[in-house]
Parts: structure tokens; sequence; C-alpha cells
């Protein structure tokens, strides 16, 4: 305060406050940075901060002194505090131009091709011409149609022992007569039928593309040959094929349930003999359940004629399949080794190399031979086929839906006229024996043929028991009646078997 002027020293105090103000603005503002930095280095004895960046640079490099800040106020890149550029915006391509217009018709045409789900190469074709009015053109079927134009290889027999050791590589040295059956031996006409069958199946389904056969079941067969030893004189059908598998048949004499196998199951083969326990079929009592709902549909007044037909059609098979389930037996597939054959063959019982419903056969894969009996008969169109007992000696993993084999390199060798009378379940241990004996009129095998285990003994459940006691009773007790052809496991009429439909296996 100096003397002689009163308040001085309250405008001394305002006044260094201000300059305090001032220099600290001065010192942080972001638009002095430059000069703020410079101050401050000078002020802490440090000159040779020139620039914010040699700043920044010693600061992060730490250099064991640190910053020294005169305030709150922080200290800002420059780089950063200036206002960002604009992102440069990259202009899209311009559209192409449309095509002109066309001042008349033209036609068009063009070819798409493809392969279906179920394997067949598809040639799509569209084409155009020119034609009337749109209000004639769409009353007149020809205007807008899809012309299907189906082609297909037939293929040629193998007819050489190189042939089938190109599919099956073991077979001719498991078969050491081979060579001498396949020379003298010729391309059966079951196999130009067979495949007359498939191409016409094919054209009686042209119109459903979902049903046409698949690729895989049109070429399921390699070759047929009929085979004769030239010095036994024993015949022999050689098939050359894939093996699909079948689940079906049932026995109430020697199985206590069923679960039906597969979605196309059937509970009847070919094969058949006389029932010989009071114990019923497993499958009865769905027969019987289906017939009692059938009946009770068809007695609703008012239905219309095709509810009426298929009602009646319904109660008709339901008729026929339950005196078949209380009369009859049947092959199991899961039990018993058993092949099946087209259909149409069985038609032509005198020829010399027809096999027959019971006829011995054996399955040959690599080096081993299956022992098994010719079962049921399949679709005229389908070759290759075996049960599941069968299917699972090859493959554990088999089952209705999974083959064992995908290609075609199994062999089917079929006896004709073998089969043993009265038709009764398979004695697997005859069957190979009798089979062994076969293969050695044929020249013999070098492999080893397979010894099947005899199934187990059905186990008498208390359903089981209660349904042979409502038969002792006369409920469902079977007429007595000889041997009939039936019996003899007779050519079964196409369809009548429930298998008529397309066989395709789910890895397809």
């Amino acid at each position: 305060m100096i003397e002689g002027r009163p308040g001085c020293g309250v405008y001394w105090a305002a006044g260094a406050m201000a300059l305090s103000i001032c220099g600290g603005v001065f010192l942080c503002a972001p638009e002095l940075a430059p000069w703020s930095m410079r101050a401050r280095g000078i002020l802490v004895g440090r000159g040779d901060m020139a620039s914010p960046q040699r700043a920044g640079g010693e600061a992060a490099a730490g250099e064991g002194r640190p910053p020294v800040h005169p305030g709150p106020a922080r200290v800002v890149d420059a780089r950063k505090s200036a206002p960002a550029a604009p992102p440069r915006v990259q202009q899209a391509p311009p559209p192409p131009p449309e095509p002109p217009l066309p001042r008349r018709y033209i036609p068009y045409g063009r070819i798409e091709t493809a392969r279906i789900f179920n394997g067949v190469q598809l040639e799509a074709k569209v084409q155009t011409e020119q034609g009337s009015a749109a209000s004639k053109e769409r009353e007149s079927d020809p205007s807008y149609r899809v012309a299907l134009d189906v082609r297909v290889n037939v293929p040629t027999p193998v007819d050489t022992v190189a042939g089938l050791a190109r599919l099956n590589p073991g077979l001719p040295t498991a078969l050491p007569g081979l060579s001498g059956l396949v020379s003298s031996g010729k391309v059966s006409d079951f196999f130009h039928g067979l495949y007359e069958r498939k191409v016409a199946y094919l054209h009686d389904q042209v119109a459903r593309l979902d049903q046409l056969v698949s690729r895989h079941n049109f070429y399921d067969c390699e070759t047929i040959l009929e085979l004769r030893d030239a010095g036994t004189g024993r015949r022999a059908l050689l098939i050359q094929g894939e093996m699909d598998v079948v689940a079906d048949g049932s026995d109430g004499d020697r199985m206590s349930q069923g679960d039906g196998g597969s979605a196309n199951f059937q509970p009847f083969t070919s094969y058949r003999w006389k029932k010989r326990t009071e114990r019923p079929n497993p499958f009865l009592a769905d027969r019987k359940r289906r017939l009692a709902e059938a009946e009770r549909d068809f007695a609703v007044k008012g239905l219309s004629v095709e509810r009426n037909r298929e009602l009646r059609a319904t109660i008709d098979q339901m008729r026929r399949e339950i005196v078949d389930l209380e009369r009859y037996s049947f092959l199991v597939a899961a039990m018993d080794p058993f092949v099946v054959v087209p259909g149409f063959i069985l038609r032509y019982p005198d020829l010399p190399f027809a096999p027959g419903i019971g006829d011995m056969a054996v399955v040959i894969r690599g080096g081993r031979a299956y022992p098994a009996l010719v079962g049921d008969a399949g679709p005229s169109y389908k070759a290759g086929e075996a049960s599941l007992k069968i299917a699972r000696a090859i493959d554990p993993k088999s089952d209705p839906y999974r083959r064992p084999v995908s290609d075609l390199s199994v062999t089917y060798i079929v006896f004709p006229k073998t089969a043993t009378e009265p038709a009764g379940p398979p004695d697997v241990a005859k069957m190979r024996a009798r089979c062994a004996d076969l293969l050695r009129e044929i020249g013999g095998f070098a492999g080893e043929v397979h010894d099947w285990a005899p199934p187990p003994p059905p186990v008498m459940t208390n359903a089981t028991a209660s349904a042979v006691a409502v038969v002792a009773g006369g409920t469902n007790a079977a007429p007595a009646a000889g041997p009939t052809s039936d019996e003899r496991a007779g050519p079964q009429p196409a369809g009548t078997n429930g298998r008529g439909g397309p066989v395709v296996s789910p890895q397809e």
C-alpha cells in the first residue's frame, strides 16, 4: 500500500488477479497451443519445447520427468483439435442402360441342364412360337405345354469273366470253374426282359417326375448269365448287381412281436407254409383293427362314390390278409437268409433256367458265400435285393434304409428247380450243406461258406399267451386244410406282396 494514495493496494490486487487470469488463458487456450507450450517450457526451464509434436513425443517417452502443469488445463494435440476433413463419398457407377424395347415378336430358345433329386439328368428347353391372341391361346391346351423327351441308355450285359471280376475281384478265385461256365454260357433273356420292364415302368411314370425310377435303381443289374456245368449238368442263373435291403415277413410261431421294420413293410413273403402252433401272428390284431374301422366308416350314409370304392377295397384287402395271417407263416427278413427276384421271372416256370420260390441260392461277396433261398418276388423292374439277415452279415450297420453295398459288386447264384418239399421254416444247417453241394456241382467254391446261427426261440409274453388262449377257444382257428399251391410257395401275382412300388434306399 503506497502512502498518500488511499485504496491503491486494492487496485494493485485487482490488476494482479487480471494478469493471472489472462496468463492462464494464454497458457491453456487450444488456439494458442504452440506459443503457450513454449512459454510453459521456458517457465519450467525447458526452452527446447518448440512444437506440440515434439512435446507429445517426449511426454510419451517419459524421460523420467513428469510434465508440469500450471493449472487444471490439459495439453491438446493440435492435429486432433483441428476439424476433421469430411469423408469422401465414392459415387456408385451408373446402372447400365436398359436394352431397347422389341418392336416385334422375337423367337426365344434356351436349354438348361440340372440333376434332379433321383439322379436323373434333366435338360429343360424353353422355346417360343408366334401364336394368336392371348384370349384364344389361354383356352388352347397346346399353347402352353411341357414336352418330356426321356432318353435312356440301356446297358449292355457283361458276358466275360474279366467283366465280372471288375466288380467282384475275388469271384474268379472263389469259383474255380467260372471261366468254363461263362465261356459255355450265355446272357439270359431275363436280363433283356428286366430292362424292357424298366423302360415300360419309366414310360408309365414319365408324367410324374417325382415317381420316376432313380438312376441308381435303373442301373441295378450288370448282367444275368445262364450257366451250365458240362460234367454234372447242373444249371445256375448268375445275377450280378447291387443289394437293397428287404425287411418284410412275419411268423407267429417263431416271433412274439413285430415292429413293422420299415415304411413299406409287409408281413407277407411269397415263401409260406402252414402254421404249426396256436400262437397268432403279431400283425393279425392290427389287420382286424383296420378292418373294423373300414367297416364302421363304410356304414356311414352319404359317402361319395370314390370314398365308398376306397373303403370297399380296404375291406376286401384286410379280409384276405387276415385269412393269410391266420393260416400261414412267412419268412422273417431279420431272421432268415433269403433273396428276392424280379416278379416277372417267376411267370416263366417252364424255362430251364427260371428260378422258383424256395430254390437254393448263394450270395457271394468277396471270398465268402452266404447260403440262402429264393424267398420273395419283388417289382418286375427291380433286381438285387436280399433280406436284412444277409445284409447285416455283410455290414452290421445295415437296416431297412441303409444298404450294405452301394455298387454292383454282389453276385447272386440261383440254382433252379432245387426247392425242397414241403415248405417250412428254414433249417439253416441243411441249407448250408445243400448250397455247398450245389457249388461243388458247378466247379466248387474255394472261399468260405458262411455258417448261419439258428434263430432264437420265441419269447412268450402275457399278451401272446392271452392271444393263444383266444385262438384255442376257436375264435381265430385256421381251417385244417391240406397242402395247397400257395403252401408250396408258387409264384404270386404282381403286387400281391405289397412291394410293387419303387424300391429306393435313403442314401440317394
